[in-house]
Parts: C-alpha cells; structure tokens; sequence
C-alpha cells in the first residue's frame, strides 16, 4: 500500500532516527528501497548513535576529511541553525548552541544525536 511505502522511504533516509523541520527525514537512500520492496532486506553502513553531553562541546572522531552538517534543535524536530563542520586531525568539535537542547550530526555513514543535558 502507500502507506507502507512511505515507512520504507523514511525508514531508508539519512535522517530517518532524527527528522528535523529543514530537511525532513533527510535523502532518501534508493538501492535500500528497492531492495526492501523487491529483495530481502539490506544491511545499513552506518549506525546512528544517541549521546547525551554535560559538556557545552562534544569531540567526535571522524574518518579522515570527513565533513558534517550540524542540526541545532530547539526541541526533538525543530532546528534553529543548522552549520557545515571540517574535521581537525581527524575530530570534530560540536559546540552548544544557545536554547539548542539536541545537535543532529550527519556524517557520510553514520548520524548522531547529541542530546545536550
């Protein structure tokens, strides 16, 4: 049915365990789709990880060059600014925005959601 096709295309996206206001559930990935409605299903890549931070900074090691697109967020969805990251020596720093409660971190493979605390 529709409806069903509309899970496995959210499902599949890039921002599937994070949706935000500004990109949605992110890109859709195909080859995972069509595998889903015609073959047994694929194996992710990436995995999406959950951290909660104290801090008002949180390091994350990347694979070399890697950048990130940050999604600060107000609430689970709503993002307020969103910013372009390039790794030194091989880790990002993510900062605390002001009255941001969760940052949205894509990587190529992998997403994470920094919850602040």
């Amino acid at each position: 049915t529709s409806m069903q096709i509309s899970k496995i295309i959210h499902a599949s996206s890039s921002l599937a365990s994070f949706p935000n206001n500004y990109v949605g559930y992110g890109v859709p990935n195909c080859i995972e789709i069509l595998s889903q409605l015609n073959f047994p299903l694929l194996i992710k890549d990436g995995y999406d990880d959950k951290i909660f931070c104290k801090e008002s900074a949180f390091m994350l090691e990347v694979q070399d060059g890697e950048a990130a697109i940050i999604f600060h967020k107000d609430t689970e969805r709503n993002v307020v600014l969103q910013e372009s990251l390039q790794p030194y020596l091989n880790r990002l720093v993510v900062l605390r925005k002001k009255r941001c409660k969760r940052s949205t971190v894509m990587l190529k493979n992998k997403t994470v959601e920094i919850i602040w605390i």
